[in-house]
């Protein structure tokens, strides 16, 4: 390598062979240059075109997909997934205060957590020792397992306790318990801070949920939650840390109560305080009751010795995470649950006689006598068999009697006869056994009386629904129907073979709220079905258990309904006069054999046909 004035120098062929790589780099990146270009032309003219062109072209494809799916998904979520949120949220609300079932804390529950099963238990023992016939028999006097846990909740109610509560029962002024003193202090607080009245606030408190003891359950319906029976939207948004301790909770009543007071302030209370409250909840004739109990403790003028201050919010705390409810309501008079014993109180006896059912079957026997002739000769077999028939049903509700009449009927080649149950008479003094049983436990007054039948209701719907049926067995209830002495008998027959309430078939429904009359002939269809009055047919149809149907209005909230014909002979919207031919009588739909089943109702409630016909 040689110096040169200039620095130093490259060797020639070095140099070239720079030169030749410089160019090859120079191609390369010209080359990769063209290359990325004509791509990108190809790409953006050709691909992308055709990319443009094929979403296009399959956009009613796609779109009706996405649409579809859009669809789907916010049916998912209005039908399962945002009222599956409100149920958890009304259920965990429920669980936890169900550990509170009576009212107490949960540490006065320890013990009874599994108390429900328990009356459940007791309760499925109401018809032990009996055979099926009669336990078909008996089905409408099924023991509830609410009525053992409706009587123990009101038994052990704080509330009930009057010296442990320092409230006032208003004797002739409204049936309704006045708020304890431990709760004045909250209602002024809280309405001294939001400027609204302090007795509006405890009346919304008792009619909401009787000053948290829930007699009603703390999720409604509706799904309001607590002692204020707030929505949790609406909670949501107005919520408010009563009692100081850091948290706001719909299920504490000091934070309930202030919320409540907070909402009433912002829905306009002190310009129209009729708005406010309709606001709360929306209905004429609550905004009047919460106005009329609230004038009724103010006039008491109720007042406590140490008021709280509004700044304060509850001068006593918990330390177990017990609301400072649980501490006022704990009674020292806590009284067990005691199923056993309201079982065997209230629990139905049943009385019983012996009857028989005899059949009588003709049928052709073929012999041969000793000339090898052959004889034919028709014989009759008689078979008997002894069945237990209910007499009577001495029942909390009061006793009920159960008369029989004799019948034969058709069945092919045989004729059976035996007694079938006619009429039940009702108590004369409906219910009055479980009210004696309620003095007897200490719960006399009206308002602790009206409390523990609406719990039983809740508890159990069944109970409320058999509690009806029984009750429209009471004809002195019956209204009476100006124009009823001209009813038309629907039938040339008067022979009744199933009576309006109980009954004992096998696969029918335990309450019979209509009548079964025989045709004239056992077991011939045809005879013919009359209109029992002026009406306008509103039903006429086929269906697989009424088989042929009609109904017809006849104004004044009465109806009658005709089922299992042979055949119908008016149509809907036909104007039918009293004694007119409608249908024939048969054993179509769900029916054991042929006969009409009539049935009146009035009101909307039904009623039994014989009362009106002094059958």
């Amino acid at each position: 390598m040689n110096q040169s004035p200039y620095g130093t120098q490259q060797d020639p062929n070095s140099l070239g062979k720079k030169v030749g790589s410089a160019a090859g780099r120079f191609v390369k990146k010209r080359t990769a240059s063209v290359a990325a270009r004509l791509v990108k032309n190809v790409f953006q003219k050709v691909i992308g075109k055709g990319i443009k062109l094929l979403i296009l072209k399959t956009a009613p494809i796609w779109g009706s997909i996405l649409f579809i799916l859009g669809i789907a998904w916010l049916a998912f979520m209005l039908i399962y997934a945002f009222p599956r949120t409100i149920l958890e949220d009304k259920l965990a609300a429920a669980t936890d205060k169900i550990e509170a079932f009576f009212g107490f804390s949960k540490e006065d529950m320890k013990g009874y957590e599994d108390i429900l099963d328990t009356y459940k238990e007791v309760a499925s023992r109401w018809d032990e020792g009996l055979n099926e016939f009669q336990k078909q028999q008996v089905q409408s006097y099924e023991f509830s397992w609410a009525i053992l846990a409706g009587v123990d909740r009101m038994r052990n109610d704080p509330l009930y306790y009057k010296e442990d509560y320092n409230g006032i029962l208003f004797p002739g002024g409204g049936d309704y318990i006045a708020p304890p003193t431990n709760y004045i202090s909250i209602y002024k607080a809280a309405a001294n801070k939001f400027g609204v009245d302090w007795n509006v606030l405890a009346s919304i408190h008792f009619h909401e949920s009787t000053y948290s003891t829930f007699p009603s359950g703390s999720v409604s319906v509706a799904g309001a939650v607590g002692p204020m029976q707030f929505m949790p939207a609406t909670w949501e948004k107005y919520k408010v840390d009563g009692d100081g301790d850091g948290k706001m909770d719909i299920m504490n009543t000091a934070d309930a109560i202030y919320s409540a007071a907070n909402y009433l302030r912002a829905s306009g209370y002190q310009k129209n305080q009729r708005k406010a409250l309709y606001a709360y909840n929306h209905a004429d004739w609550y905004v009047n009751m919460i106005l009329s109990t609230a004038q009724q403790i103010k006039n008491k003028d109720l007042e406590v010795e140490n008021p709280v201050d509004e700044s304060e919010g509850l001068e006593e705390k918990t330390t177990d995470d017990q609301s400072n409810e649980s501490s006022f309501f704990r009674s020292k008079k806590l009284l067990t649950p005691k199923p056993e014993e309201t079982f065997e109180a209230l629990r139905p006896i049943f009385h019983w006689k012996d009857s028989k059912i005899t059949t009588v079957c003709k049928k052709e026997v073929t012999s041969t006598n000793e000339q090898g002739e052959t004889v034919t000769e028709t014989v009759t077999e008689t078979t008997e068999e002894t069945v237990k028939l209910l007499t009577t049903a001495d029942t909390y509700e009061g006793t009920y009697t159960h008369t029989y009449k004799w019948v034969t009927e058709s069945a092919g080649n045989c004729t059976i006869t035996k007694e079938v149950l006619i009429t039940i008479i009702p108590p004369d003094n409906f219910m009055q056994p479980f009210y004696d049983y309620l003095e007897s436990v200490d719960i006399k007054d009206k308002l602790d009386i009206e409390t523990t039948l609406e719990l039983i209701a809740l508890f159990d719907e069944r109970y409320r629904l058999n509690l009806e049926d029984r009750e429209s067995l009471n004809t002195d209830n019956y209204p009476k129907i100006e124009g009823s002495n001209g009813w038309v008998w629907p039938t040339v027959s008067t022979r009744i073979t199933s009576g309006f309430g109980d009954r004992s078939c096998e696969g029918c429904s335990k309450f019979h709220d209509a009548i079964d009359i025989g045709a004239i002939k056992p077991g011939v269809a045809g005879d013919p079905i009359f209109a029992m009055a002026d009406g306008t047919v509103i039903v006429s149809k086929y269906s697989q258990t009424a088989g042929n149907m009609v109904t017809i209005d006849h104004g004044k909230g009465v109806q009658s309904r005709y089922i299992h014909m042979s055949a119908r002979l008016a149509k809907v919207g036909d104007k039918v006069k009293g004694g007119d031919i409608i249908g024939k009588m048969g054993t179509t739909g769900n029916s054991t054999g042929v006969h009409l089943d009539f049935q009146i109702t009035i009101n909307g409630k039904k009623v039994d046909p014989r009362h009106y016909f002094n059958m």
